[in-house]
């Protein structure tokens, strides 16, 4: 960063009026003001006053979580500790601004995070009016951390956000799921030529969208034909330089031309699988939900509308407004068991949903599951990390395994976040020796 400096200092005195040349000093001055915390294998930079707890826990998991997992998955291990930096409001512009800046020189990139190989930038969701899952974005960028490293930077654009989605571990999201049964019929889609075009110069939200979900079913349709190594093979192939071309021809022994059939094909009949089904019955979601409106209390109302609410919803096992309907339903009735089956298949289709995860691990406190209370509320922290109540679940799941030190810890946390959480007091003096 100092030769950055002195390079764009002169470029600066020989051009003045460069906005790009300008923003990036300004960002290497803010940088200087800020915390530093390293770990092993990584150094994390943040704004001491805004984030420290967002370096903490992100810090905890990237060496604890991430690096062991992603180093085994993708065989390699960078030479050099990794640099993450969390940019907050400053100077008058907000974190957002600041990421962008870094990146790009210019406030303009969409993503809240990016890398370029051995730097990974993020905008803190501390300020955001929609948190995003911190957690899910670290370990996404370090994929590609990993991947333009061991392939000495060739690997295209498209296959490793292909690997960094499937690293993620989460069912396609339902926004992909309509725009695969909107695009397919109608031939509307990217090819190996084209998809990176999706990424860069997008035509639209959707478009960006859908370069992701289709890098991902690129990923998926070669593990399926090809087997368990097929990734390995092209990340192998890309880091001797071979073009996608090549590397499907040394990877699989196939052409383009045949592996794009194959995979065109597959993706006629994932589409065909997503479209909505009517339900013999047909209930609409707008009559379910004024029924449930209706029944206020009343058991069997409310056991006849969840029955009926079950079937349409297996038909359209793809509409979340239906489990979610569901979820209210169970709630009202007070059926927790049928609730936490229902929130478990809404949190299955939205890994970043607070609410969702809440509420599984309240009920799992409430029915004596530890283990499960504190796998829910870890979630929800990685969701939002400044929910005192998601704390306040976590350290009773371990305060309910015996795990001390750890339950203190987190329910500390809970009363710095919200000093008036008397249930997060009453539990922390329980501990007390």
């Amino acid at each position: 960063e100092a030769e950055a400096k002195r390079l764009l200092d002169e470029s600066f005195d020989i051009d003045p009026f460069n906005v790009r040349v300008a923003n990036s000093l300004k960002v290497l001055e803010v940088l200087d003001g800020y915390a530093v915390l390293e770990t092993p294998h990584f150094v994390l930079k943040f704004d001491r006053g805004q984030d420290e707890l967002l370096a903490r826990y992100a810090g905890r998991y990237l060496e604890d979580e991430v690096y062991p997992l992603l180093v085994k998955r993708f065989g390699f291990e960078p030479p050099q500790k990794s640099l993450f930096e969390f940019f907050s409001r400053a100077r008058g512009s907000d974190a957002h601004t600041w990421f962008s800046a870094r990146m790009v020189g210019l406030p303009y990139v969409s993503t809240v995070g990016a890398c370029a190989g051995k730097v990974v930038a993020l905008t803190s969701p501390r300020e955001l009016r929609k948190k995003f899952n911190w957690a899910r974005v670290l370990k996404h960028e370090f994929v590609h951390v990993l991947n333009l490293q061991q392939t000495d930077f060739n690997v295209p654009h498209w296959f490793t956000e292909a690997l960094a989605v499937e690293v993620e571990g989460h069912p396609r999201p339902q926004e992909w799921n309509t725009l695969l049964v909107q695009r397919v019929p109608k031939g509307e889609l990217f090819n190996l030529d084209t998809i990176n075009l999706g990424f860069v110069r997008p035509a639209s939200s959707a478009d960006w969208q859908f370069a992701y979900c289709q890098s991902q079913l690129y990923a998926q349709y070669m593990l399926k034909c090809y087997g368990d190594d097929a990734l390995a093979k092209m990340l192998a192939a890309y880091a001797d330089n071979l073009d996608t071309r090549a590397a499907l021809r040394r990877s699989f022994g196939v052409d383009q031309a045949a592996f794009e059939d194959g995979y065109l094909a597959d993706m006629k009949g994932l589409a065909a699988e997503l479209a909505p089904r009517k339900a013999e019955a047909a209930l609409s979601i707008d009559e379910a939900q004024k029924r449930l409106a209706a029944a206020g209390d009343d058991k069997e109302r409310l056991g006849e509308l969840a029955a009926e609410s079950e079937r349409a919803a297996a038909a359209q096992p793809h509409a979340p407004r239906w489990l979610k309907l569901l979820a209210r339903l169970y709630l009202k009735s007070g059926d927790d068991a049928n609730l936490a089956k229902v929130l478990k298949k809404l949190a299955e289709d939205d890994p970043d949903n607070l609410l969702v995860r809440k509420k599984l691990a309240q009920l799992a406190l409430a029915a004596g599951d530890f283990v499960g209370a504190e796998r829910w509320a870890r979630q929800a922290i990685q969701a939002d990390l400044w929910d005192a109540e998601a704390h306040r679940f976590w350290g009773l799941a371990f305060a309910g395994q015996e795990r001390r030190e750890a339950a203190v810890e987190e329910l500390k946390v809970a009363l710095q976040l919200d000093p008036d959480d008397t249930l997060a007091r009453q539990a922390l003096e329980k501990l007390s020796p």
